[in-house]
């Protein structure tokens, strides 16, 4: 599993490529955008020899006026049959002055493949704060709890 953390403003860009049959790739990326500025995440993962296994997670926690977009392919070129792909995105704005955008997408030019993908952007769940206010953990505390749970939950199959 390779792991990727962004934690400035700027661009980014990532490619990934499955290129030796029977390959597995485990990708995740965490966009740390509480500091205010401008975050671009640029993803391909590419798919170049058949049975290939690859999964690409990103996370991200945006605040204090940050922007975030994130845009993600997969691309399964046409000899890569026998091809399995997942790309998730999950951000979360801890404010209404911080915005994001989740951007995945699928090329696929075999036709034996299972592939899809994922996104949402979010704020933090009201009942998961009352939840914890109700156990003493209140404000900040709990916002920070949240968020770490967040961003460790990730699953990978």
């Amino acid at each position: 599993m390779e792991k990727y953390l962004i934690n400035k403003p700027g661009k980014y860009k990532i490619q990934l490529r499955l290129s030796k049959e029977g390959e597995k790739f485990v990708w995740v990326g965490v966009i740390d955008a509480r500091e205010a500025g401008e975050y671009e995440l640029d993803l391909v993962m590419t798919h170049k020899v058949a049975n290939t296994h690859g999964r690409v997670e990103v996370r991200g926690v945006v605040e204090n006026g940050a922007r975030v977009r994130v845009k993600g392919l997969i691309k399964i070129e046409k000899q890569a049959q026998d091809t399995d792909s997942f790309l998730s995105m999950k951000i979360l704005l801890m404010d209404k002055q911080s915005g994001a955008t989740a951007e995945p997408e699928l090329e696929i030019l075999a036709n034996k493949v299972k592939a899809s993908h994922s996104a949402s952007v979010g704020k933090i769940d009201e009942e998961q704060l009352f939840y914890l206010s109700s156990r003493g953990i209140i404000g900040q505390e709990a916002k920070e709890m949240i968020v770490k749970g967040f961003i460790n939950s990730i699953e990978l199959k």
